[in-house]
This record gives C-alpha cells, sequence and structure tokens, in this order.
C-alpha cells in the first residue's frame, strides 16, 4: 500500500480541494466566497474521468511550486453498500483502482482531522474504488462490491490521490452519495461523454426518453442534496485544520 507523506508542520499548508464538476464544487464555493473561510484554500475542478482528474491534480501541485500543499480529493459517488445512503459523506479509508494498482492510503494527519472535524451530515468511514465508466446498474454495483469489497465507487479519486503520492503530497478523499446501490441510474451517462458534465446535454438527452424523468429529479435532487452535504463537511475539516495551526 501506498500512501502521500507527512512533511511539514499542518500550518505550513496550503489546501487544494478538487472536484470532477462544477456543480460538486457550487457550495463550498459559496461558503468560502462569503468569508466563511478561505484563507490559503484553492478549489479547481478537473473534469470528468481519471485522465482529467491526474492531470489537474498534477498541474495544480506543480502550480504550488515550493509552497507546501494539501490535497483533498472531492465531489459524488455511487453507494456499494446499503449502509450509506444519498446525502451521506464518507471519508476513504483507502483508495483502490478497477482496472488495477496498489492501494492507496490517505494521510494519517488529515484523517486525524477529518474524525475531529464536527459535521451534521451522516458521516461514514470505508474503501473506496474507482471505474473507469459510470456504473449505471445496481447488478453492475452489486458485482463490484462482491469482487473488491468497497463500500462507494466514483472516476477520478483514484487518479488523483496517484498524483499526489507521486508527488510526496498529503491527501485526503472525501465523497457524498448520489445514488444507492440497490437502484439503476435513470440513464446511461457513459452514452453522453464529456457531455455528462453539462446539465444542458442531459437534458436533451433525456427529453427524449420520458420514462427517466422521474429519475433524473430524483438524481439531481440527491447531487444538490450530497453538494451541500460536501460543503458542510469539508468546510469543517478546513476550519479544523486552520484551528491547529
Amino acid at each position: 500500500m501506498a500512501s502521500g507523506r507527512s512533511g511539514p508542520e499542518a500550518s505550513q499548508f496550503a489546501s487544494i480541494v478538487l472536484f470532477a464538476l462544477p456543480r460538486e464544487a457550487v457550495p463550498l464555493r459559496k461558503t468560502i466566497e462569503a468569508g466563511r473561510h478561505g484563507s490559503g484554500v484553492s478549489i479547481a475542478v478537473s473534469g470528468i474521468g481519471a485522465a482529467n482528474s491526474r492531470l489537474a491534480a498534477e498541474r495544480l501541485l506543480r502550480g504550488a511550486g515550493t509552497q507546501p500543499v494539501q490535497l483533498v480529493i472531492a465531489g459524488f459517488a455511487g453507494a456499494l453498500t446499503p449502509a450509506i445512503a444519498p446525502g451521506d459523506v464518507m471519508v476513504a479509508t483507502r483508495v483502490m483502482c478497477v482496472t488495477g494498482g496498489p492501494e492507496l492510503l490517505p494521510d494519517n494527519r488529515l484523517m486525524e482531522a477529518a474524525s475531529w472535524a464536527p459535521t451534521q451530515q451522516a458521516a461514514h468511514r470505508g474503501a473506496l474504488i474507482s471505474a473507469p465508466v459510470v456504473l449505471t446498474s445496481k447488478d453492475e454495483k452489486q458485482r463490484l462490491h462482491a469482487s473488491s469489497d468497497a463500500d462507494a465507487v466514483d472516476m477520478e479519486s483514484y487518479a488523483a490521490a496517484c498524483a499526489a503520492v507521486d508527488g510526496g503530497v498529503p491527501w485526503l478523499c472525501v465523497r457524498a452519495i448520489t445514488d444507492r446501490c440497490d437502484e439503476n441510474l435513470p440513464i446511461d451517462f457513459n452514452r453522453l461523454g464529456p457531455a455528462a458534465s453539462s446539465p444542458s446535454a442531459v437534458g436533451r438527452f433525456a427529453a427524449v426518453r420520458p420514462r427517466s424523468w422521474p429519475g433524473l429529479v430524483l438524481l439531481g435532487r440527491n447531487s444538490s442534496r450530497a453538494a451541500r452535504s460536501l460543503a458542510v463537511a469539508i468546510h469543517a475539516l478546513l476550519i479544523h485544520l486552520q484551528a491547529a495551526e
């Protein structure tokens, strides 16, 4: 197993919070812009998928220069176990990849900070696995849970964590759940490719598929709830890290 190394004291670190989608970042960005916390914090969006996530993480870490940074990998995930529900937050105790590679372990100091940071959301700790595609069916989720024992699935975390490990940067992964393990997604987002990140593109795709509308409305509500959960949890984490300085 590999992990990002811990180096300087917490007070020396600037925090980078990396999301995949703009809508995942909106509530936290608003919180920071409102002045409730923002010192030493950068929010970035990578785009969908492992390649975008790794490139964005590498660019951000290079851009920090000699300033010590810590990377918080954040965004949505799908549940692989019934213990985790939409709107819940999960801090990853380990991150795996469907296509192979060593398990990655987050920074111990950041994990400890996450355990002390208060949050109003249901918070879990568990194993996260990154897949190359969106898992759209409950059968796919059940098979992946059975083969990996992971608790949640996303697409980007492993790639971003690899960039952090390679750069010797402390990292933590915080995800919020948008869909249950026992439900199918209303459409196959993989058919949209990169356009899956565009609400207008999703709307056009769904316009001729009226059976998908109720599920999309529910997913939209769950996604908004998940984004708010992320903002609460990560804001609490950042405040705790700042208080430790």
